[in-house]
Order: C-alpha cells, then sequence, then structure tokens
C-alpha cells in the first residue's frame, strides 16, 4: 500500500513539474531589483527558470469544492475607486499567478529566445517592482508565473488573422476566449476555472503577449452585471526601455487603478497628479525605475483603506 501511495505522489508531482514553461519568483531577483533600480536599462537577470514540456492540460471539468468567482461585486460601495474588486482580479496581495500567454498571428510569431528575453526583461522587473510597491504599502506581495507558447510547450497559441495593434480595435477581438479555445477549453472562464482549481486561494493574472509592437491595453470588468468576465491584459513586444513599465501598470489595471493622464482621464485629474502624485506609474513612467505606486492607485488597488484627500474634489471624478 505504502509503495501504491508513493508511487502516486510521484505521478502528481511529476505532472506538476510538466504542465507548462514555468518561472519560480525567487526571493534573490528581489535583491538584484533593488541594484536595478540605479540601472538605465533593464539587463539580463539570472532568475533561474526550469524549462519543462510534455504535459497537455487537463480539460476544465467542474470544480465545485474550489472557489470560484461568481459575479458577487463587492467594490466597497465607494464612489472613489469603481474599478476596485469588480471583477476575478480582486486582491493584489498573497501570490498571485500569473499567466502568460505568448501567442502568434499571421504577422508575428515567437521563438524561444524571443520569449525568454521578454519575461527576463518585462515581467520580472515588472512582477518586481510591484513587489517593492506594496512592501511600501505594508502589504505581503509575491507571484508565480506560469508560461504557455507554441515554441516552448507546444500548443498553437495562434490568432487565425492578423491582431490589431490598435487597443480600441484589439479589445473587440476578446483574443482570450481564443487563447482558452488553444488550450483546450471551450470558453475563458472554462480556463479561469481551471487555473484557480490549481491555485484555490490566488488570483490569476492572464496576460496575453504578441510578439510586435501595438498599444497595449487591460481589459478590466468596470461595470455591474457581467457575470463570468475573465478580466486580462493584452501586451505587446514594444522596443522600448519602458516594457516592464507598461507591464505593471496593465496589472494594476486589472485590480482597479485608473489612467492619471488626461487622454484617458480629464486635464484636470492629470494636473492633480502632477502635483499630488508625480511618480506614479499610472501616470507617467521615469527612467531609474523612480515611479511609485502612490496614495491613489495605493488605494484604488486596495493596498490601503485611506482615502485619499483628492477624492474628495470636484475635479477628481472617473467616468
Amino acid at each position: 500500500m505504502k509503495k501504491v501511495l508513493a508511487c502516486l505522489l510521484c505521478i502528481l508531482f511529476l505532472f506538476q513539474m510538466t504542465s507548462c514553461y514555468r518561472y519560480d519568483f525567487y526571493d534573490e531577483y528581489y535583491s538584484y531589483l533593488q541594484n536595478l533600480m540605479t540601472t538605465e536599462t533593464v539587463e539580463e537577470t539570472a532568475i533561474p527558470y526550469f524549462v519543462e514540456t510534455g504535459a497537455i492540460l487537463e480539460k476544465g471539468k467542474p470544480l465545485s469544492p474550489y472557489y470560484i468567482y461568481d459575479g458577487n461585486y463587492d467594490s466597497d460601495g465607494s464612489p472613489y475607486r469603481p474599478s476596485y474588486r469588480q471583477g476575478i482580479c480582486r486582491n493584489l496581495k498573497g501570490k498571485p499567478v500569473v499567466v502568460l500567454l505568448f501567442a502568434d498571428d499571421e504577422e508575428s510569431v515567437w521563438t524561444k529566445e524571443e520569449i525568454v528575453s521578454f519575461t527576463n526583461e518585462g515581467v520580472m522587473p515588472a512582477l518586481g517592482f510591484l513587489k517593492r510597491e506594496a512592501e511600501r504599502w505594508n502589504v505581503e506581495l509575491d507571484f508565480q508565473v506560469e508560461s504557455y507558447s507554441s515554441a516552448l510547450t507546444g500548443y498553437n497559441l495562434s490568432y487565425a488573422g492578423i491582431m490589431p495593434t490598435n487597443a480600441n480595435e484589439a479589445i473587440k477581438v476578446k483574443i482570450i476566449e481564443h487563447m482558452a479555445g488553444d488550450l483546450g477549453f471551450n470558453s475563458a472562464w472554462n480556463l479561469y476555472s481551471y487555473m484557480q482549481s490549481q491555485y484555490p486561494t490566488q488570483d490569476i493574472i492572464f496576460l496575453t503577449v504578441f510578439n510586435k509592437e501595438g498599444r497595449s491595453f487591460a481589459s478590466q470588468l468596470i461595470s455591474v452585471g457581467y457575470n463570468r468576465h475573465v478580466e486580462y491584459c493584452v501586451l505587446y513586444n514594444e522596443d522600448s526601455r519602458y516594457l516592464a513599465y507598461t507591464v505593471a501598470h496593465e496589472i494594476l489595471h486589472l485590480f482597479g487603478a485608473e489612467d492619471l493622464y488626461a487622454e484617458n482621464a480629464t486635464e484636470e485629474i492629470e494636473e492633480i497628479t502632477k502635483k499630488e502624485f508625480p511618480n506614479d506609474i499610472m501616470w507617467t513612467y521615469l527612467d531609474h525605475w523612480e515611479n511609485q505606486v502612490e496614495a491613489f492607485t495605493a488605494y484604488a488597488v486596495g493596498w490601503t483603506s485611506e482615502i485619499p484627500d483628492v477624492c474628495y474634489l470636484e475635479e477628481w471624478r472617473f467616468d
């Protein structure tokens, strides 16, 4: 009997270790990030990662024993953070799971080297920045990262056509549904449910990435009444030293952060931000990782319950 149990445990371990191309987010990286703060560009990291392939995702099945977001909204009733806890991305705390979906389309494909480069130069520094800022707000935050792609895991993650690079057009594609289908699920909700079965106490962050330049965006739930909406980001492999800043910016959107620049907010909000929150990453990108998650954005994503004074200004209103 003991031998049977031992064999079962080995099988479960191997399944977990071969289910994807997995990056473990080690504490050593955070020390590396602190040194990076005084560096102009993001250098190649020394984060250890493991290449595992071979297993196919188990198709989504009933997951009643697990917690799955059921469409109950509790933005806390505050008019000052209207996007907070509205969808599946509810708590930017603990150890959220970042699911990277490296997608090809008819004009762009990923190579193994490009995937590793994007992860090391775009994703890991962004997650390190968020962890650093959470610590400033006395919030415990860590990440686990899972990565799926045609180049590394054998899935056919490919959009049948040319993915738009204009955010207003790209959001209409609902790319997360396409990616769920390529992974063997009949809907994005079933993909999310599967991930929740693997990580029942954690929030799931879906990032679909295309290997071309474009306008990155977050598809977040901002209106009550839409059940089973899977929030996600679409990112583009832009040729910019601010790539990691964009990744962090879009992830914050999923958890309730608002844009603070005039194009997506108002000129009044931007002027207040320049004065009150000049380093906020939801307004601008600064060199040398001098950006911060300042008081309003920290409140918007639930890192503090203290309402900033700007919220009481007549000019501080989000549509």
